[in-house]
């Protein structure tokens, strides 16, 4: 008896979840002091080689010290975790050899409370990843 009670107990919590999470914003990023990621032809959403010229930011008009490269999650996408995993897993060690050596999973949750968690196959494949993982939690009431 106990089974069934679990199951649908996790289920509800999901539930509410779901409710709590309004959107979500999720991007992954590459970067190294040599990283060169125009060598590849890859699904950038941007990036830049170590040496270019800044744009923006600190290094506006300057040599940027480093390459880096981002790959964002469409909002329409319901799982950006395991789009990102589906999309850069089978590329990082491509980053690797072009000299990236720092990666993060930059994940920003819109909500209307504070409750958050991952599932243990969430959890793999943020560890599989092997990055950093910021997190930002913006509440926003309904009025």
């Amino acid at each position: 008896h106990l089974r069934p009670a679990r199951a649908s107990r996790a289920a509800a919590i999901k539930s509410r979840q779901k409710k709590m999470i309004l959107r979500t914003k999720a991007t992954f990023s590459a970067q190294g002091a040599a990283f060169r990621p125009s060598l590849a032809h890859l699904p950038f959403s941007s990036f830049h080689d170590a040496g270019a010229i800044g744009v923006s930011g600190r290094y506006r008009g300057l040599p940027t010290p480093y390459g880096a490269c981002d790959f964002d999650v469409p909002e329409s996408e319901n799982e950006p975790i395991r789009y990102l995993y589906r999309l850069v897993r089978p590329i990082l060690s491509i980053l690797k050899e072009l000299g990236a050596d720092s990666f993060s999973l930059h994940l920003t949750y819109y909500s209307d409370s504070g409750a958050l968690g991952f599932s243990a196959a969430e959890l793999k494949m943020i560890s599989e990843l092997e990055c950093d993982m910021p997190i930002d939690l913006e509440i926003q009431n309904e009025k």
